[in-house]
């Protein structure tokens, strides 16, 4: 389990070394790694993970397997309970949120939701694997 937490880690920390600056509508991420410094961190990482396979090989360890429609379905399944913490009958519970905003939140959330059922649909889950089958829109959308 550690070593596999690592070697997706080296994964992660190359792929950041090596990444230009990107932005997505919540997080923008600045590479400020001169070049020589991002291929360090890569030879770094490359040898890391040569270490690994040798453990592998020498442990004969079992190489875990990732089916990624699985792992996007399931990930949606966790990210949809999430998500509809953010429908105004749920929210209320943090104080009193404007019938505009709760409006606003409940369209949005459902917009949300319906999109992610159509990524687990594109990974090949079906509506029955995930926890968004059958979601109808909110009141007056």
């Amino acid at each position: 389990m550690t070593l596999q937490l690592l070697d997706r880690r080296l994964t992660r920390f190359a792929a950041l070394a090596t990444t230009t600056n990107a932005d997505s509508p919540l997080v923008h991420v600045r590479n400020t790694l001169s070049l020589e410094q991002r291929r360090r961190i890569v030879s770094e990482c490359t040898a890391i993970r040569e270490i690994l396979a040798q453990l592998r090989d020498d442990l004969r360890l079992p190489v875990h397997t990732i089916d990624v429609g699985q792992r996007i379905g399931a990930g949606v399944a966790t990210l949809s309970i999430a998500l509809t913490d953010l429908e105004s009958k749920r929210i209320h519970r943090f104080g009193v949120v404007e019938p505009e905003v709760a409006s606003a939140l409940d369209r949005l959330t459902h917009d949300l939701l319906t999109r992610l059922e159509r990524l687990t649909n594109a990974a090949g889950w079906s509506q029955n694997d995930t926890d968004l089958a059958g979601r109808t829109p909110p009141d007056g959308y």
